[in-house]
């Protein structure tokens, strides 16, 4: 916990690689109040995933309950994580991005989803591009225009053309 209030990612790292115990405590501090914290925690479970590939699918799947709304968890917190490990452990992650982004309906997850797909976006080129292409021209994508000022308008102009 200290190497995350100071900011020495190189302890952080040293831990998360070497002690298989550092991972509970990195993905419980994916929730601290401090965003700094949560950050260095995020880039710690990216190290540990990659080190100890056991741990970070079971991690990587906690990320993912995290995100369903019956977790009762805020898992926005959590999205990083899953970015962090796409960066040192692609294929370790790339099962997990599309489940992932298959939240992006929710408007609380969006945001961070899309940095998530921006971030991973250089090492898991055609994950991304699947899942832009299903939040944009998807189901969520119909959700994501309808609420846009462009959607309510062409609504509106349906509207007028059927009456």
């Amino acid at each position: 916990m200290r190497a995350l209030r100071s900011g020495d990612e190189a302890a952080v790292r040293h831990l998360a690689t070497t002690d298989r115990r550092a991972m509970r405590h990195l993905f419980g501090r994916l929730w601290d109040p401090d965003e700094s914290i949560r950050r260095r925690a995020a880039a710690g479970v990216g190290w540990a995933a990659a080190a100890h590939p056991d741990q970070g699918r079971t991690v990587l799947r906690k990320v993912l309950w995290s995100l369903n709304d019956e977790s009762a968890t805020n898992g926005v917190y959590a999205i990083p994580a899953l970015a962090a490990v796409a960066h040192r452990a692609p294929e370790l992650a790339r099962p997990f991005v599309q489940p992932m982004a298959s939240y992006a309906w929710d408007d609380g997850l969006r945001p961070a989803i899309e940095e998530a797909l921006e971030s991973m976006a250089a090492v898991l080129p055609e994950e991304v591009a699947v899942c832009r292409r299903r939040i944009y021209h998807g189901a969520a994508g119909a959700r994501i225009h309808a609420s846009s000022s462009t959607g309510r308008r062409a609504a509106r102009k349906g509207d007028q053309r059927e009456s």
